[in-house]
Order: structure tokens, then C-alpha cells, then sequence
């Protein structure tokens, strides 16, 4: 075992479709101290990230069966905090290694596998990792009780407003991607003069309770935007892991199926939903992603309701 890297020990989730390559780097990896968890299936890595949040991710980006720029951004959906993610590659391609980055990878590495390379590597990602931690000086904004919606005990459009000027800056000082999903319950007037506002406020904090449960990060905020309009903040994510957190919840309230017999689609309650995603930049206003997808979530509405849009720029406002 190398001595050398034990004060520097951490958990690795390793994603690779090769046996042969996946046993040389769990023994390269486990002489340099580290615990290695592998799997050679997407859906099993949320199942081993649940289970326990490595802090380094080395994912397989040479594979046919799945689309390593949709994982990447799925994983980072699901993992507390900013976990590095090194793509394993079969050669070097510029253009898909920038477009793997671009999804949310912090770097690559060419198989098979140098071991001082990997080295070098896990030793490089660990020394980013302390020094985000150490020049991150802008901590993540306490939620206080007059900044909770007083109906669904969710954040309200003061402290939406107070996060996103956070994570606005958080994300562009990084170059991180911002992504925000504005959630509207179609039909809502009609829902509470069929079933009275108290029975409208239990429907709310339902709703609620789901959208909290699908985000899993500190950076991640649920707030009440409008009576009938929630918003997810969803920072260090683009747009693949929007769409992720976005058809989940989209799902999650389909299944509940509450009553609402004033709703035309299967009588239940739904959703129209819409997403934007931005990489922010110096120029960039907080609140412009919500307006994008507040035009998104107004397209879905006017499309027919029960839908998921994502806001082009060439989107049109609907009615």
C-alpha cells in the first residue's frame, strides 16, 4: 500500500464498462489507500451514491450504452456538494472533452491508465477541493423564519431573490452552470372553489413536501414564487440535470394523483412546468433565468397544460 497517500485516503466511485480495466484501477487505486465502490451500470451508481457520497467520481466516457453528459449532470443532481468527476477516455478528442467538462467533468484521463498519472491526478482534484473550500468565503445564506412561506414552510420570493444573488456569483466566480424550474398547478383557482382554500393549502403543502424531497443539495432551494407557483433553484447544474429533477417532480405528482375533477387531464391535479439553464457570467442579472423560466412554464400553460417546456431564446411568451 503507498504509504504516502493515506492521510490523502478518500471513497471512489468508479464507473467503468471493462472488467479488465475496471480490476487494474480498483487495485491501482486501492495501493494508493483509497475505497473503491464500482459498478459497470448507470443506474447503479445513484443506488451506491445513496448508499454512501464518495468524493471522487471516475466515469468511463468510451461507452456506446449510455450518455456520459446526461449521467454527469444526473450525478451532480444527486451528490451533496461538488464531487469532481474525471472522464477515462479512449483518446484524445478535444471537442468531446470540452463538451464532457462543459456537462459538469473537471477533467479526463487517457486508458489505459498511467498509475503516477492517476496519482497526479486524484492529488490535483483534492488540492482544488481545499482551495474552494478555503477562498469560498461567500457562505450559503441562512433561511430565517420571516423568509418561509407561512402556508408550505418552504422559502419565500425574499429569500429566492437572496439565493440567487448568491448563487448568481457562486456559479459565475466558478464558471458552474444555474438552472431554475418554475412549477405552476394548473387549474388552481378552480381547484379551491371546488374544494374550499382550506383543502387548496393542503394541496400546497403536498406539493411542497414532494419538491423538497427531489432536491438533495444546500445549494438546492424549493420557494413559493406566486399562490399557485413553485421555483427550484438549482445551482451547479445544467440543463440535462434540470430536465432530471424536472420529470421526476412531473411524475412524482402524476402518481399522488389528487383529485381535481375541475382539471380536464384525468381529472387530478398536474403540472406545467418550465426550466432554463444558464452558465451566468459579470454580465449576467440574477433574476433573468427566472423570468426565463417563468416565459417557459407561461408556454407550457398555453400549449395545453400538464407539460414540461424548456425556454429557448427564441420562446414566445403564452397566454
Amino acid at each position: 500500500m503507498d504509504t504516502e497517500a493515506l492521510d490523502n485516503a478518500m471513497k471512489i466511485l468508479l464507473i467503468e464498462g471493462s472488467m479488465g480495466e475496471r480490476l487494474d484501477l480498483v487495485k491501482q487505486l486501492q495501493k494508493m489507500g483509497h475505497e473503491v465502490v464500482c459498478t459497470n451500470k448507470a443506474a447503479e451508481s445513484f443506488q451506491l451514491i445513496e448508499a454512501s457520497t464518495p468524493r471522487l467520481i471516475l466515469l468511463d466516457a468510451s461507452r456506446t450504452d449510455f450518455d456520459e453528459e446526461k449521467l454527469t449532470q444526473q450525478l451532480h443532481q444527486v451528490i451533496e456538494g461538488h464531487i469532481p468527476i474525471i472522464f477515462l477516455v479512449d483518446e484524445v478528442n478535444p471537442e468531446k472533452i470540452l463538451s464532457c467538462v462543459q456537462s459538469g467533468g473537471s477533467d479526463y484521463l487517457v486508458k489505459p491508465v498511467n498509475a503516477s498519472l492517476l496519482k497526479a491526478k486524484i492529488l490535483a482534484m483534492q488540492r482544488c477541493a481545499s482551495a474552494m473550500g478555503k477562498t469560498d468565503t461567500t457562505a450559503e445564506p441562512e433561511i430565517e423564519s420571516t423568509d418561509l412561506d407561512k402556508t408550505t414552510g418552504v422559502a419565500n420570493r425574499n429569500a429566492l431573490d437572496i439565493c440567487l444573488q448568491h448563487e448568481t456569483a457562486r456559479c459565475t466566480r466558478y464558471n458552474l452552470p444555474l438552472s431554475a424550474i418554475i412549477i405552476g398547478i394548473d387549474h388552481f383557482k378552480s381547484y379551491n372553489d371546488k374544494y374550499g382554500h382550506l383543502s387548496g393549502d393542503k394541496c400546497l403543502r403536498k406539493i411542497a413536501g414532494i419538491l423538497e424531497k427531489e432536491i438533495k443539495r444546500p445549494t438546492d432551494l424549493v420557494s413559493r414564487l406566486r399562490e399557485d407557483m413553485f421555483c427550484i433553484l438549482l445551482s451547479d447544474t445544467g440543463s440535462e440535470g434540470a430536465r432530471f429533477v424536472a420529470d421526476r417532480i412531473f411524475n412524482s405528482i402524476r402518481e399522488m394523483a389528487i383529485p381535481h375533477r375541475e382539471n380536464n387531464a384525468g381529472e387530478i391535479v398536474t403540472l406545467s412546468i418550465g426550466v432554463a439553464s444558464i452558465f451566468p457570467d459579470p454580465c449576467t442579472t440574477p433574476s433573468g433565468i427566472i423570468d426565463n423560466a417563468l416565459e417557459a412554464m407561461e408556454q407550457a400553460k398555453s400549449e395545453g397544460r400538464n407539460r414540461i417546456v424548456f425556454y429557448r431564446k427564441t420562446t414566445s411568451a403564452g397566454a
